[in-house]
């Protein structure tokens, strides 16, 4: 027994008006695509789903001294998979989901824009048979904004964007049972402001990474690990005509742990950096300070009586 089932679905419309000094403009388009299989007979029964969707639209607006427009789009598309059989079962299943916006004025002797957009795409994967069961998941989201701003004497600007990243790992089969994980977080943001004698701007960056992991086999001890990494910096510039100067500074942690049956063991370290530098036609001036604290600590048991540990400071 075989179906098939697509479906296609398109629209759009738009608008425009005019007068004598402004005229205005509207279009919107949107489209759906739905694919579905079925299959099944005496050993397998497999289906299959796609289905994508996007949608626009836009907005414009003139007058004699001043302009507006504005501009959306979003899409969407997800794919499903599934199989059964007298051995295995396996499922898929992928999802992107996308989206942006934007804004745009302009007058006489100024303008702004805006513009965001944000992003995700999840991943999926199952199976199951006599012999293991195995899942991976991952997911990815990030979404960013901008934010300008201009006239006739100076401009500005700021934008930033988030991130975060998922991903974990599962299996199971008679001789071993593992699993991991891995996320990863975090932004940045840029901000800066400019005008006929001087510039200044600031970046920053904020970053988090967590992992862990375990594996347990039949005939071998349980081991597992987590570490952490987390990373803070920030930058400073500004500049006219006569003088350049910056200011940095950057802080890390780190943390890592290690632990079994028999062992047991942990390291930190902690960092601080920063810098400060200046300058003019005449003169230049920098300094950099590095401070580091870090931890080294280890126990045996078992065969291997001792214990040790390290203690680092720079």
């Amino acid at each position: 027994v075989a179906a098939n089932a697509d479906a296609q679905t398109d629209a759009s419309v738009g608008v425009t008006a005019e007068g004598e000094e402004e005229s205005a403009e509207v279009m919107a388009d949107a489209s759906n695509d739905v694919n579905t299989d079925v299959t099944v007979n005496e050993d397998e029964v497999a289906a299959n789903a796609d289905a994508q969707t996007d949608a626009s639209v836009g907005v414009k607006a003139e007058g004699e001294e001043e302009s507006a427009e504005v501009m959306a789009d979003a899409s969407n598309d997800v794919n499903t998979d599934l199989t059964v059989n007298e051995d295995e079962v396996a499922a898929n299943a992928d999802a992107q989901t996308d989206a942006s916006l934007g804004l745009k004025a302009e007058g006489e002797e100024e303008s702004a824009e805006v513009m965001a957009d944000a992003s995700n795409d999840l991943n999926s994967d199952f199976v199951v048979n006599e012999d293991e069961v195995k899942a991976d998941v991952s997911n990815d989201t990030t979404a960013g904004f901008g934010v300008k701003a201009e006239n006739e004497e100076n401009s500005s600007f700021l934008g930033g964007e988030l991130f975060n990243s998922l991903d974990g790992a599962f299996e199971s089969n008679d001789d071993m049972t593992s699993g991991s994980l891995d996320a990863v977080t975090g932004g940045t943001i840029g901000a800066g402001f400019e005008d006929e004698d001087s510039k200044t701007g600031l970046n920053g960056i904020l970053v988090n990474d967590f992992s862990g992991s375990f594996v347990s086999e039949e005939d071998e001890d349980f081991m597992s690990s987590l570490s952490n990494d987390t990373n803070l910096g920030l930058n400073l510039s500004s500049e006219d005509e006569e003088d350049r100067s910056s200011l940095f500074a950057d802080v890390t942690n780190a943390l890592d742990l290690g632990l079994s049956e028999d062992e047991f063991g942990v390291a930190t370290d902690l960092g601080v950096a920063s810098g400060l530098s200046s300058e003019d036609d005449d003169n230049a001036f920098a300094s950099n300070l590095d401070l580091g604290l870090g931890l080294n600590l280890m126990l045996v048991d078992k065969e291997n009586k001792h214990n040790g540990s390290f203690l680092s400071l720079r």
